[in-house]
């Protein structure tokens, strides 16, 4: 797929990401995202991102919070 080829090792649905979270910052688990909604799954990826890692946050459908 497209973001396999972009070099994408593991593509991990929303789905998988759904728990609820209490703390600002978790385990570093991600070098990369892409998120096209935003709002509480987004702030939950951020507080997972690895040192220097990159986001792509291209729509806040879920919010702005």
């Amino acid at each position: 797929g497209y973001l396999r080829g972009l070099g994408a090792s593991r593509i991990v649905p929303r789905e998988d990401l759904a728990e609820t979270v209490k703390r600002p910052l978790e385990s570093e688990n991600w070098t990369g995202c892409v998120d096209a909604v935003g709002g509480a799954m987004l702030a939950r990826v951020l507080g997972q991102m690895k040192y220097g890692a990159s986001v792509a946050a291209v729509g806040l459908a879920g919010g702005a919070n």
